[in-house]
């Protein structure tokens, strides 16, 4: 085998994006502030809406302490404890952190409602953003930046003029996590309140060519509730924290058997696999059919090495060193989006493969390190 067709493993950034997501949504934490965080009543005008909290803050408080207020609220998001929480006793995989355009600073204000004083409140918001995502990266935490194209009464998709404050935002994250070294990041979501979805398409399709064009690694989900409209769904996260832990605590919510694996465990399978591996392989040609050309053969064993190779790193990427150690094993979960990633990795054409089989055997490799394992 060329050594050009020997990609590097999965890194901590694959295997945080493709792996099982298994986690909760932090909330409104970052959208609305510590006034409506605290269950203002929504039948009180002033308090309705982020921007008439922060205007009515503003204008008892001033700017100052009311920039500290903000930022108390975030800085408090989630404390330590709660994380090492989250992370060994209810084993999340994935924190849901929705923003919107205000929560990225001033500049993205420019032109609506949110300019001028109010803007300057969220002047250090992204920052604080960015550190509690490298908290829970520390933690084997990722973390889906889910992007709100309509808050504080606010409807980004209500002009061409707000539409491209919406695209500028989406820009501005896919750069931070590509050229941020924000490995942590599982992807971005495209959350939309628009009642037309259909005028939304064209939109969507800027967006997304937006993000692949800074990164086409990274992926992005568009959400909007309505299916002629919507490109992908990311499910994986529950309801918000504080109803997370009490479904958690009572019982409600099942946590997948492979996440509470003993290290222990996940060591002994991995040597197992690896030391089964070429027996595997054979097995697993000797399903193909016999029609197939040597050239045929030897690419889908290509791919099957590939693939049981890169779901063996996925399994044992937590007791390997390759994410923070916790109990736990990981899987390949967005396979289709995982089997056009190693494509980017490794042409199979360029390579003299047969493209169909050599993504036959990758698929058939991923299967039978998943079944052998157990997860």
């Amino acid at each position: 085998m060329s050594e050009l067709y020997c990609p590097l493993p999965p890194r901590d950034q694959d295997i945080f994006r493709f792996r099982s997501q298994y986690g909760a949504s932090l909330g409104s934490v970052f959208v609305l502030g510590p006034r409506l965080n605290n269950h203002t009543p929504r039948e009180d005008p002033d308090g309705s809406s982020e921007l008439q909290s922060l205007k009515k803050s503003i204008a008892s408080n001033g700017l100052d302490e009311t920039r500290r207020a903000w930022e108390t609220h975030w800085l408090s998001a989630l404390s330590h404890d709660d994380l090492r929480w989250l992370k060994d006793v209810a084993q999340c995989r994935t924190l849901r952190i929705p923003l919107s355009f205000y929560s990225l600073g001033p500049l993205f204000c420019l032109g609506t409602p949110f300019e001028g004083e109010p803007s300057k409140v969220y002047h250090s918001c992204w920052n604080i953003v960015k550190h509690l995502i490298e908290k829970c990266r520390f933690h084997g935490i990722g973390v889906l930046i889910d992007f709100h194209t309509s808050s504080s009464g606010i409807n980004l998709c209500a002009s061409e003029k707000d539409r491209a404050v919406a695209r500028d935002c989406v820009a501005f994250l896919a750069q931070e996590v590509t050229f941020h070294g924000m490995s942590g990041v599982v992807g971005l979501s495209i959350s939309s309140g628009c009642e037309n979805a259909s005028d939304m398409c064209e939109c969507y399709g800027e967006v997304l060519k937006i993000g692949r064009a800074i990164d086409p690694c990274l992926p992005i989900y568009i959400d909007d509730g309505q299916e002629q409209s919507k490109k992908q769904v990311f499910a994986g996260c529950k309801s918000d924290i504080p109803q997370f832990k009490t479904d958690f605590l009572n019982g409600t919510v099942q946590v997948p058997s492979c996440l509470t694996m003993p290290q222990a465990e996940v060591r002994e399978k991995t040597q197992q696999a690896k030391a089964n591996q070429s027996q595997f392989l054979e097995k697993a040609l000797s399903q193909i059919s016999s029609s197939w050309s040597s050239h045929k053969r030897q690419s889908f064993a290509h791919g099957w090495d590939l693939g049981y190779n890169d779901a063996l790193q996925f399994f044992g990427a937590a007791v390997q060193g390759v994410l923070p150690p916790r109990d736990g094993a990981d899987k390949i979960s967005a396979l289709e989006l995982w089997i056009r990633q190693r494509k980017r990795d490794i042409d199979p054409e360029q390579l003299d493969e047969d493209p169909t089989a050599w993504e036959e055997g990758l698929r058939k490799g991923i299967d039978d390190l998943s079944d052998f394992v157990g997860i």
